[in-house]
């Protein structure tokens, strides 16, 4: 300030002080503000996994951490709102963002699994249209573009809360890698198909007759002359898993992950993105991923964490809601500790019976089903929803939209006889209903590629 006279220094003396006096004030206003607010707001965005499926709306990873803390936090009830959409990629989310008010303590980010889904076109269900040998649903500039798009979509989220000095917490997204198959597997030569068929038969030989060195030689010459083929590393990792080299087995899940043709899963670059973003912009990060892969065994997240390729069970919701406690605590300094969440002690907390099982089997069920149409062999994924239309039917053995959705599940596995003794039963509880879900366009298609043009014949 030498250049300046005296009534100049003065002029910007006093401009320096008002400058600070504003910004104690907003500071302590701040404050203030946050200590009178009459709740602790915790919001979640994302798409369906932050909507809590297929628990929703009863059950969500902000509830769940509320409850860790007994729902009190810095002195104050815990309210929640859910702003996850189903389907939704994270730059759709963005025109969400201003619906979370200032008033927000927290905002959880759960986000990544819808990423390439715009690019997967409908499925004929009258059709198997579905190959070994598929071709890609993105072409490379695509899958790149993405990539970047989500990235710059994370940054521009950590920009919009941070510039309101708004909390935003990242998460990792965690995703079933051993246990789910991937949609689609591509050859990059296909003259190396009828090879790479006979290796998947032949290890698949080997499997059986417990020659697991031969299996695990014939999946390792389809990823050495196919390095971006799905399937191969799929069947590779089951190969190691089965002899216990766990490190190799997670390697090729992983792969088979990153390289299907029509991902549905969160891939590896996102969850590193991820991670380097909330590290350079200091946001804190729930690694959800380290955290169930740390509760898993062997360290695969499978079924045991996850209902169907991304959606965690109640058990992963809960891990996931504790990682999130953690981080509340560690950011705010909070004085109150948080406790364990035990799946039965949940249900019992929040008063979920069966009726909200029965949901729940059923959501579960339909996801996986539907889901069998979007890859080659249906096998795996008719097997999960099997399983979980199963649980249903210990339930509510007489429901007729479930039995409905155990006709729709023989009819996907291609079992007329199955299918009409379904039907039969469904129509026999409730007519209407089982009729209209006959008429459903989707149905309707399925009856098709059985050969019948007229579906409610097969009630006849």
């Amino acid at each position: 300030m030498g250049v300046l006279n005296r009534p100049g220094r003065l002029v910007v003396t006093g401009i320096l002080v008002l400058l600070v006096g504003l910004a104690l004030f907003a500071l302590l206003h701040t404050k203030e503000s946050e200590a009178t607010r009459p709740y602790f707001t915790i919001y979640l965005l994302g798409g369906s996994t932050a909507k809590g499926e297929p628990y929703d709306p009863e059950l969500d990873i902000a509830k769940l951490a509320a409850y860790a803390y007994d729902d009190q936090i810095a002195g104050r009830p815990v309210r929640t709102v859910n702003l996850g959409q189903y389907g939704i990629p994270i730059h759709d989310i963005i025109t969400s963002l201003r619906k979370v008010r200032s008033d927000a303590d927290a905002v959880l980010l759960y986000s990544g699994n819808n990423e390439f889904q715009p690019f997967d076109t409908r499925h004929n269900l009258a059709l198997r249209s579905r190959q070994l040998f598929d071709r890609a649903s993105v072409t490379q500039d695509q899958h790149e573009e993405v990539l970047r798009r989500y990235e710059k979509s994370i940054e521009k989220i950590v920009d919009h809360f941070e510039s309101r000095h708004i909390p935003l917490y990242l998460c990792t997204v965690a995703v079933n890698v051993c246990d789910w198959e991937p949609n689609r597997s591509v050859l990059e030569d296909p003259a190396h198909g009828p090879r790479i068929e006979a290796l998947l038969n032949a290890g698949e030989r080997s499997l059986a007759d417990q020659q697991l060195e031969d299996a695990c030689t014939a999946y390792r010459e389809i990823v050495s002359m196919e390095p971006t083929f799905a399937l191969g590393h799929q069947r590779l990792a089951d190969c190691y898993r089965r002899m216990r080299k766990m490190k190799k087995a997670h390697e090729h899940y992983q792969e088979a992950t990153d390289l299907d043709g029509n991902p549905g899963r969160v891939i590896r670059k996102q969850n590193e993105a991820i991670r380097r973003i909330a590290r350079e912009r200091n946001v804190p990060l729930v690694d959800a991923v380290e955290i169930l892969e740390t509760a898993s065994a062997d360290r695969l997240i499978g079924f045991d964490m996850m209902q169907d390729n991304c959606h965690p069970t109640l058990k992963g919701y809960a891990l996931i809601a504790e990682g999130f406690a953690r981080e509340l605590k560690a950011r705010l300094n909070l004085q109150t500790a948080w406790h364990a969440l035990d799946p039965d002690d949940v249900m019992s907390h929040f008063g979920l019976g069966n009726p909200f099982l029965l949901k729940v089997f059923m959501t579960s069920g339909q996801y996986c089903y539907v889901s069998s149409s979007l890859t080659y062999d249906r096998t795996h994924r008719l097997e999960r929803a099997r399983y979980f239309l199963a649980a249903a039917e210990a339930i509510a053995p007489s429901d007729v939209d479930l039995l409905c959705n155990i006709a729709v599940l023989n009819t996907m596995a291609g079992d007329i006889k199955e299918a009409r003794a379904s039907w039969l039963k469904a129509h026999g509880v409730d007519a209407e209903v089982t009729r209209t879900r006959l008429t459903h366009p989707r149905v309707r298609e399925l009856m098709k590629g059985l050969g019948m043009d007229n579906p409610l014949s097969i009630i006849r």
